[in-house]
């Protein structure tokens, strides 16, 4: 498909159709499907909540950093502890998770629909301030609500549970000796061993994010989420295995509703334990962008989506359990563009019904060029990439042309895998063509080999070491 400038158009689309840099993007009453009203404990019974729904259009939910994001995501849904004239819900908890690595907060979306509140973040030391103001906000000073913390002391310091406990919170922790039994203790005893079980990779953190709002939502049985589970990359640990296993088992005939398996790594781990005569569901796809896509489409027509940085973790954990509150999908997107998967999606979801889409994340996690397509989406266009102007000087210096200004001219910064577009490949030869699993594997950043082909392990050991070595990176003005 063809890609046009239209770089002429980005100021006029974001004022025309006010584009939200603000906090405030839910406005409106919606329907929730899984959130209890009752906070006794995690694993009681769940009334259906409602909480606010994103205001028309396209808007940010954002903060200086990802402790403040997850802070104002907060503040988009959950009243003030002591009442307030908005219509956003009364929190019955929070869950707290560290906010520097990703592990053992994969399973906290679904805990956070059940429990009835926000998902927050804290630094793995000590208790980060916004974070406490916000936990007195929603749940009021020494109310003794319920706090879950999920992870072990490694991950959420003894200092910080004391503390919690010093201002009056009734504190719960969901641990294990590792993420994968961190996420069997919250399935278990903070989701009170629900039927259904979603599994998700546990060496990264896309897919098992992407999974939060389905297992809240769609997946979710009497109103209660599904549990999310993790896989050693392509196989189970003994503890999740026989887990797994159970679900399978005790599964009516021809029920794959079961246990679904969220990304190629999952799909696999989970074929490893499934006996002849049982089934699960796979939704996966090429890439994080494309598996979060298959997700999306187990949801019902709705008027809303969430759109994250597939680059990083904590928006998309913190937006997730928003969007989760809300029963509707949240699909993640290259920083610097919107590929055509979410693109494509997005486009059929909003000609469907969709009226509202919130991006969780600064300008620095999800690019000005990607909510200017997503406006563009928004006003009923193809949402297609806005090409930006060309390297100094004019050309690529040999490089293929594309819409991200990617060059051979050694000039600029050199593209990490972070940033690295989700379909470079339909410009560029990827090593491991056709299905580049290879090149996508790689941890570094983008580099030429002598044949040709571009790797992702720029500046690391065995680079290009079966296309003729190394020859230079490419770069981007």
């Amino acid at each position: 498909m063809s890609r046009i400038s239209r770089s002429a158009r980005i100021p006029a689309l974001m004022a025309a159709c006010g584009i939200a840099a603000a906090t405030a993007a839910f406005a409106s009453t919606a329907h929730a499907g899984t959130a209890p009203s009752s906070a006794l404990s995690a694993s009681s019974a769940s009334p259906v909540a409602t909480v606010p729904a994103p205001a028309t259009g396209v808007s940010r939910v954002y903060g200086a950093d990802r402790y403040q994001t997850g802070v104002q995501v907060s503040q988009s849904q959950w009243a003030d502890a002591a009442g307030d004239n908005t219509n956003r819900a009364k929190a019955q908890a929070v869950v707290l998770a560290r906010g520097d690595n990703f592990p053992d907060a994969l399973s906290g979306v679904p805990l956070a629909a059940k429990v009835h509140g926000p998902l927050l973040l804290t630094s793995p030391a000590s208790l980060t301030a916004a974070t406490a103001a916000e936990i007195a906000r929603v749940l009021g000073p020494g109310a003794g609500q319920p706090v879950y913390i999920l992870g072990g002391t490694g991950a959420v310091s003894s200092a910080v549970e004391a503390q919690l406990a010093r201002d009056g919170y009734a504190v719960t922790r969901y641990q294990g000796a590792n993420r994968y039994l961190t996420a069997l203790d919250v399935a278990r005893r903070g989701l009170g061993d629900p039927s259904r079980i979603v599994v998700a990779t546990g060496d990264g953190y896309a897919d098992a994010l992407a999974a939060g709002p389905y297992a809240a939502g769609p997946d979710a049985v009497s109103g209660g989420p599904a549990a999310i589970v993790l896989s050693s990359g392509h196989s189970l640990d003994p503890s999740t295995a026989a887990y797994v296993s159970g679900k399978l088992a005790a599964a009516a005939p021809g029920d794959c509703g079961a246990v679904t398996a969220v990304g190629v790594q999952a799909t696999a781990a989970v074929q490893l334990v499934t006996r002849p005569g049982a089934c699960s569901t796979p939704l996966a796809g090429p890439d994080r962008y494309a598996t979060a896509v298959a997700v999306a489409k187990q949801f019902p027509a709705g008027t809303s989506a969430g759109v994250a940085t597939g680059g990083g973790f904590a928006d998309a954990l913190t937006g997730g359990a928003a969007m989760a509150a809300l029963g509707r999908p949240l699909v993640l997107t290259d920083p610097a563009v919107l590929g055509d998967n979410p693109r494509v999606w997005l486009v059929g979801a909003h000609q469907a019904g969709v009226t509202s889409t919130v991006v969780f994340g600064g300008s620095g996690a999800v690019g000005d060029g990607v909510l200017a397509q997503l406006q563009d989406i928004a006003n009923g266009g193809d949402g297609l990439p806005i090409a930006p102007p060309p390297p100094p000087g004019g050309g690529l210096c040999g490089a293929p042309t594309n819409p991200y200004g990617l060059n051979y001219c050694g000039s600029g910064a050199l593209i990490t895998k972070a940033q690295v577009p989700s379909d470079i490949c339909t410009y560029f030869s990827c090593i491991g063509a056709p299905t580049n699993e290879s090149f996508w594997k790689g941890i570094g950043y983008l580099e030429v080999c002598n044949d040709g082909d571009i790797s992702l392990s720029g500046g690391r050991s065995g680079a290009c070491s079966s296309h003729g070595g190394e020859n230079h990176p490419v770069w981007k003005s």
